[in-house]
C-alpha cells in the first residue's frame, strides 16, 4: 500500500530546550520525537512509526518501491532492522579491565564467531553490565555483501542499521553501518521552532522598558488630546480641568524626553551590550544590562553631552549562563539631547 504524508514532530534528542518541557506537554503540542522502524524478514518489508518513549505502533506492509518514498519523509530517525537470517546478534564475556580497549579487542572475536575473515563484516558492540572482573558485551554482526544486498532492497541508506527488535537494542546507538556511509545527521525542525520561540522571548524582554515608555508617552498624548478638545468645546474653563492639563503636559514632556534619551544611549552603546531594565527619576537615569566588557561603557556614556557622572551602584559581576559582565549604572542627566 502507498505511503501518505505523516505529521512531522520532529527531534528534541540533544536538545536542551526541550528538556525544561514536561512530556505531557510535548504530546499535546505534537513535538514529541518520531522514529520509522522497517522491519526486514526475508523478502518482506514492514514499517512501524514510534512517538516519544511510546511502544511502536502496529506494522503497515509496504509494496515495492514504497520505501524509498520514506527517505523523504520528515522525522527524527529511521531504523532498518534485520532479521536472524542476516545479523548474528551475541552476547559474549570479556575481562572487564577490556572495557577501555573494546574497539581493538573486538575483530580478534569476530574470528571466533565467524568463517568471513573480519574486513568481511560489518559489526558494532554495546557494554551492557560488569560484574566482578567480568563484562559483557553485546555483539552485532553481519556479512557486508548482505548489509550491502539489504540497503540496495531498501532504495535509500536509513540513519541505522540493527539486528533484532529488542527496546534495548532501539534505544542504544548500535548501527552495523560504517562510519563513512551512514547519513548526515537530521536536522530538527522542532529545535529550531523551540529555539525559535526562546529568541522571541529574549527579544521581548529586551524591548519591554522601550515598549513600556512608548506606550506611556502614546496614552498620555492620547489623554491630552481629548482633554483639549473638551476644552476647546467649553470656553468657561474649570481650575481643576487646568490642573489636570498642566499634570498631563508635564507627563508628555518626562516621557517625551525619555525616549530622547534612550535614543541617545542606543547610539553610544555598542550593538552587542543587552539592556535589561531602565528606570528615570529625579534627573538620573538607571540601567542594568549584559556586555562583553562593562568598564569601557563608561567613558562612552560620560563623553556625550547629554549625560554626566556614571556611578557604579552593584559592582560588575560575570554571569556564567552567558557569559558576559552583568552591570547596574547610575547615570546622571545633564541637558535634553
Amino acid at each position: 500500500m502507498g505511503i501518505g504524508l505523516m505529521h512531522s514532530s520532529l527531534s528534541l534528542h540533544g536538545s536542551g530546550l526541550a528538556a525544561l518541557l514536561p512530556p505531557v506537554l510535548l504530546r499535546l503540542l505534537g513535538l514529541e520525537s518520531q522514529r520509522l522502524l522497517l522491519d526486514q524478514q526475508g523478502e518482506t518489508l514492514t514499517l512501524r512509526r514510534q512517538r516519544g518513549s511510546q511502544p511502536p505502533g502496529g506494522a503497515e506492509p509496504l509494496a515495492p518501491g514504497d520505501a524509498a518514498k520514506l527517505a523523504a519523509l520528515p522525522c527524527d530517525e529511521i531504523v532498518l532492522r534485520l532479521g536472524s537470517d542476516t545479523v548474528l546478534v551475541k552476547e559474549i564475556t570479556l575481562p572487564a579491565k577490556a572495557a577501555n580497549s573494546l574497539a581493538a579487542i573486538i575483530p580478534f572475536e569476530l574470528e571466533r564467531l565467524s568463517p568471513l575473515p573480519p574486513e568481511q563484516l560489518a559489526y558494532d558492540f554495546l557494554p551492557l553490565e560488569k560484574r566482578g572482573e567480568s563484562l559483557r558485551v553485546l555483539l552485532q554482526l553481519a556479512p557486508k555483501e548482505s548489509l550491502r544486498a539489504a540497503l540496495q532492497a531498501l532504495g535509500f541508506t536509513p540513519d541505522r542499521v540493527i539486528g533484532g527488535t529488542d527496546p534495548l537494542l532501539l534505544q542504544s546507538r548500535l548501527n552495523l553501518l560504517p562510519m563513512a556511509e551512514r547519513p548526515a545527521k537530521r536536522r530538527s525542525w522542532t529545535t529550531r521552532i523551540l529555539w525559535g520561540i526562546a529568541l522571541l522571548a529574549l527579544l521581548a524582554a529586551l524591548a519591554a522598558p522601550f515598549a513600556h515608555l512608548l506606550v506611556q508617552r502614546q496614552a498620555t498624548q492620547q489623554q491630552i488630546a481629548a482633554l483639549k478638545q473638551q476644552v476647546a468645546a467649553k470656553p468657561q474653563t474649570d481650575p481643576r480641568q487646568s490642573e489636570r492639563l498642566a499634570a498631563l503636559a508635564a507627563a508628555r514632556m518626562h516621557y517625551g524626553h525619555a525616549t530622547m534619551l534612550l535614543e541617545e544611549l542606543s547610539r553610544l552603546l555598542p550593538d552587542e551590550v543587552w539592556l535589561t531594565q531602565l528606570n528615570l527619576a529625579d534627573g538620573q537615569l538607571e540601567i542594568e544590562g549584559l556586555a562583553q566588557a562593562a568598564a569601557p561603557l563608561v567613558g562612552l556614556i560620560e563623553a556625550s553631552p547629554v549625560f554626566g557622572r556614571v556611578r557604579f551602584l552593584t559592582p560588575l559581576t560575570r554571569d556564567p549562563l552567558r557569559g558576559r559582565e552583568r552591570f547596574h549604572f547610575a547615570i546622571q542627566i545633564e541637558a535634553a539631547p
